[in-house]
């Protein structure tokens, strides 16, 4: 047996520590998103990957949009 390496993931979505998510959201197969994210409410991902410390939005259309935002510091003096 052989396997199609273009063949879709056979899994659903992975979600990365600490992240956030709104209410209302919908993740196709095989999404994998980043640590420290956010997903705001409504917000529907087909894309396959969300960077780490990234804020997904999707105001009023179709198309939600990836935003990068800057780590939080941990007080110690190292990125959480």
């Amino acid at each position: 047996m052989t396997k199609d390496i273009g063949a879709p993931p056979q899994f659903g979505a992975l979600i990365g520590d600490h992240t956030q998510t709104g209410n209302n959201i919908s993740l196709g197969p095989g999404v994998a998103i980043g640590r420290h994210t956010r997903i705001n409410s409504g917000v529907t991902l087909a894309i396959r990957t969300v960077p780490d410390h990234s804020v997904v939005t999707a105001p009023h259309t179709g198309e939600a949009k990836v935003h990068s935002r800057r780590p939080a510091r941990d007080p110690v003096g190292g990125d959480l």
